[in-house]
């Protein structure tokens, strides 16, 4: 090796430098906040989609996002008093709310709590942006000491009682039922229900995309085998 220390990412194995970034996910030394704003320009823009009203589910998304912010504050002694500072607030956040997102966690932009009690996000989950979540939702690991969490894309609306579990991708606009348990993937637009969760409904057809071809195929025609054009019916 020709480096040392952190900063000579292109002397370390493959391997070691895939497994950087989530190794320090795990450990919650990384800033999970998402990028392009401020700390303060996500703080309201998190009030605003909680109805500029200090819910409960606010000031849990709040706390969330110091704690990630307080990851970028160099150096550690000035960092020190600030994570204490974090991990008393949220303490105080379980205590009296019940909801429980753990600093390594994803959390996108415009995520609604709508109600507290009961409410569990484990490290390395991935929420996209505009979700919402209701009380007694659990997303997280499968198992004790996994390594893979649910990621869910932009604007899952998650029911009341449900538990999102292990490597499961939850796709854009998809709903999950309450009390649904979710161990598999949920195409985008799809409602999930049951234990185990099953499809109940698939995201409809875009039937303008499918008209718009089909009056471009009457429009430009096609050719057949023996090379005449021909006009497609779309009847």
């Amino acid at each position: 090796m020709s480096g040392h220390g952190i900063g000579a990412t292109d002397t370390l194995p493959a391997m070691v430098r895939v497994q950087r970034p989530d190794a320090f996910r795990w450990r919650g030394l990384a800033n999970q906040n998402p990028g392009g704003l401020s700390f303060w320009e996500l703080i309201r823009e998190d009030f605003g989609a909680h109805g500029r009203v200090p819910t409960p589910g606010f000031r849990a998304i709040a706390v969330h996002r110091f704690g990630n912010w307080c990851k970028g504050v160099h150096p550690r002694v000035l960092r020190s008093p600030l994570d204490l500072l974090y991990r008393w607030m949220q303490r105080r956040v379980v205590r009296r709310h019940g909801i429980q997102l753990e600093y390594a966690a994803e959390i996108g932009r415009r995520v609604v709590i709508d109600h507290q009690n009961g409410i569990l996000v484990q490290s390395l989950s991935r929420i996209g942006d505009g979700c919402r979540l209701r009380h007694n939702v659990t997303i997280g690991r499968r198992r004790s000491g996994d390594a893979t969490c649910p990621v869910l894309g932009s604007n899952v609306d998650v029911g009341v009682g449900a538990v999102i579990l292990g490597e499961v991708h939850v796709g854009d606009d998809a709903v999950i039922g309450a009390n649904a348990v979710v161990v598999e993937d949920v195409p985008s637009g799809a409602l999930a229900v049951g234990i185990p969760a099953r499809i109940v409904r698939r995201a409809a057809p875009d039937h303008d995309a499918v008209r718009a071809e089909s009056c471009a195929a009457t429009t430009d025609g096609s050719r057949d085998d023996s090379g005449e054009l021909a006009v497609v019916d779309v009847r």
